[in-house]
């Protein structure tokens, strides 16, 4: 069954004939007032210049902020990732210039920039708003001095005071001896002290330079708009208010800086898909902000990432040729950093999060770990245990990943094994004068170079710890003791006591792949990242995901998968939509469209006809049965009680297959469960897996 309500959200006064009774409403004005943008940084004289177009697109921002942190994604250990962590959101907004925010081109914009940014579903509808805003663009700077001046500024940088921000900074302020605005998201008062002490430490550094700052907070007067901290649309908030800066200044771009393997978001780690991994300065995203200000501005803009081909290494050894090197130790790159309460007074850094464990390994492949601040890590790469199960995996998983790189010989290779890639490609052609095989192979080389780093840094943890390993002397949940052991399973060689079930049945030897789902007998084998065979036990839902791995990437309607798990052949040619004209499942058709024309845009860019004619089928299908089915007006009957069964029963039949799986191999079933795409059309989003079937 979908969990994924339609959340409406109505703003700045709108309101809307089909909206519920429930629909959250946020006003940062007027008697209903519970949000507050509050800029500091710019001076009142500059206020009254801010076009009214920026001060809708501030508003939208700040309304989509409140809204992605008002309804929880669920709980990070759910296994219908595909669910509940993918929200759908209808915005219905009064702003000032509903003529620029209402046509499609911008309205598509935002839908597809935004969905790619968060992984959640939005629409927007834009009217006249009946009140002017009252958000608090008072700038100044962070001590209460007016900015008099703005002609001498060249650069806006987009600051958090994380490392690879540090790093565009010192780029800019210290190597370019550029006048720099740097504009911050105050998301807490420790945060932005923080903040201000790194940038005054800077201005140390260049005296005679200017270096203003923005700092942004959205007040949030009630608890519910503080139920999910991932805050995944932040950057666009970020975007918005540094897009303004740049207008009042008469620039015409701005830079976040984010180095490329988080940018580009592989990942790094298995655990990190969708809303789970950051996009913020995905190539795709920068290029829809690029658009988005575009548009706004009247004129062409850029959204730039000058570290996008860079590991953190090299942003690390950036940092220490440009004099900042001191500065790293204050530079907080947790990703946890909101959820830690106490502890974080004594370790800015939980140590285990992907943040953590990747600055942890770059800055001991960089060759400056004495740059770091060992002392602020709760877990510690070399001196502690790491006891948390979900650490471990991170852990495992992180250098997995890494070693997957590092092996890759070719560009062919990279991309067959991580075609998420060809997204990050799409997003650098379009900002880039390179062609799109020079791109390509650079993306590669970056993620050869990260994962040759984080191999050699695995290579002298092993080589320090050489003696207590030959003699058993070492904790056994180190990160030394953890990575030997995945190394000797990988060989085949069992080691600890695992509890299998009671009399398995006997598995044949198998020497294929990686990946394996098949049939044996009265049960299936699954595989899992070259990891040990296990049986799981028959039933629908196994047959349901054999179905959907079968055909990756394609949508298929759950009245199929029971079709073929009962025994009836459907062609293989041809997607089977046999779904009744229901609310839910118009709004699901819809959805696989937009996600359909982004992949079919993809795939033309680069010239993969066999995917476009392929694509274009699904296309035709959904189209058709679309036409069909809402030619009155668009709108279809109230969902009938066998549909709403027949789609419970498969997916209650999958979430039972999952189960059982998780008993034998937990990182299968949380894979399964983050990329089996749920709903009335059900897909299995991963399509550079090849498993053995």
């Amino acid at each position: 069954m979908s969990t994924r309500p339609e959340h409406w959200i109505l703003c700045g006064g709108a309101s809307h004939a089909d909206a519920p009774a429930d629909a959250l409403r946020l006003a940062a004005s007027g008697d209903i007032k519970n949000l507050t943008v509050d800029v500091q940084g710019i001076t009142k004289a500059l206020t009254g210049q801010v076009p009214p177009e920026f001060r809708d697109l501030i508003l939208i921002a700040a309304y989509v902020f409140a809204a992605d942190q008002a309804f929880s994604r669920g709980a990070p250990d759910d296994t219908d990732m595909g669910d509940k962590w993918r929200r759908s959101f209808r915005f219905v907004i009064g702003v000032e210039r509903p003529d620029l925010w209402s046509s499609p081109e911008m309205q598509r914009l935002l839908e597809s920039t935004l969905g790619f940014l968060s992984d959640d579903y939005y629409a927007f509808e834009f009217v006249k708003g009946t009140e002017r805003p009252s958000e608090q663009l008072c700038l100044s700077m962070p001590k209460g001095e007016p900015i008099i001046s703005w002609d001498h500024i060249s650069e806006i940088v987009l600051f958090s005071g994380g490392q690879d921000p540090l790093g565009g900074l010192a780029d800019q302020f210290l190597r370019q001896e550029h006048n720099v605005i740097a504009v911050s998201h105050r998301s807490a008062d420790k945060t932005y002290s923080m903040q201000r002490w790194l940038l005054e430490e800077m201005r140390k550094l260049a005296p005679k330079r200017a270096l203003p700052h923005v700092g942004i907070r959205v007040h949030r007067y009630e608890a519910r708009l503080r139920a999910e901290r991932t805050q995944r649309s932040r950057s666009f908030l970020y975007a918005a208010i540094a897009g303004t800066v740049a207008r009042l200044v008469g620039l015409r771009h701005i830079s976040f800086y984010e180095n490329g393997p988080i940018a580009l978001n592989l990942p790094i780690s298995r655990q990190l898909v969708g809303a789970r991994g950051t996009r913020t300065a995905h190539p795709k995203v920068l290029r829809g902000f690029a658009d988005i200000l575009s548009r706004v501005a009247g004129e062409t803009f850029e959204v730039r990432n000058p570290f996008d081909l860079k590991s953190r290494a090299e942003v690390i050894q950036h940092i220490v040729a440009c004099g900042a090197g001191d500065l790293m130790k204050k530079t907080v790159s947790c990703a946890y950093v909101t959820k830690r309460g106490r502890s974080q007074i004594l370790h800015p850094h939980c140590g285990v999060c992907s943040q953590c464990v990747d600055r942890q390994f770059s800055f001991r492949a960089a060759g400056f770990q004495d740059l770091d601040s060992d002392e602020g890590y709760e877990v510690h790469l070399v001196r502690d245990e790491w006891t948390s199960e979900d650490a471990r995996a991170m852990l495992l998983d992180y250098v997995d990943a890494a070693s997957r790189f590092s092996r890759c010989a070719s560009k062919e290779e990279f991309l067959s094994l991580f075609g998420e890639a060809t997204r990050a490609v799409q997003g650098l052609y379009e900002g880039m004068s390179q062609d799109v095989e020079r791109i390509a192979q650079a993306i590669f080389e970056l993620h050869k170079r990260h994962g040759d780093g984080v191999m050699r840094v695995v290579s002298e943890l092993f080589a320090q710890s050489s003696a207590p390993l030959l003699r058993g002397d070492v904790p056994p949940h180190s990160a030394v003791a953890l990575l030997s052991k995945a190394g000797l399973e990988r060989c085949g060689v069992k080691v600890g006591n695992p509890k299998p079930d009671p009399d398995p049945a006997p598995v044949a030897p198998w020497t294929g792949g990686e990946y394996m789902f098949r049939k044996q007998g009265d049960m299936w084998l699954v595989r899992y990242r070259g990891g040990e065979i296990y049986p799981v036990t028959d039933n629908k839902g196994m047959v349901h995901i054999h179905t959907l791995l079968q055909r990756p990437g394609d949508y298929i309607s759950t009245d199929t998968l029971t079709s073929i798990s009962e025994g009836q052949e459907i062609a293989r040619d041809s997607l089977q939509i046999s779904l009744d004209a229901t609310e839910e499942s118009v709004a699901s058709v819809r959805q696989a469209l937009q996600k359909l024309q982004d992949e079919i845009e993809e795939a033309k860019e680069f010239s993969h006809h066999d995917e476009v004619a392929r694509l274009e089928l699904l296309l035709l299908q959904l189209v058709k049965w679309l036409a069909q089915e809402t030619r009155r007006g668009g709108k279809a009957g109230r969902e009938l009680k066998a549909v709403k069964q027949s789609r419970d029963r498969a997916w209650k039949n999958i979430d039972r297959a999952i189960d059982n799986i998780k008993r034998h191999c937990q990182p299968l079933a949380a894979h399964l469960g983050e990329e089996l795409e749920r709903g009335h059309l059900a897909r299995y989003r991963r399509t550079g897996i090849a498993w053995e079937l």
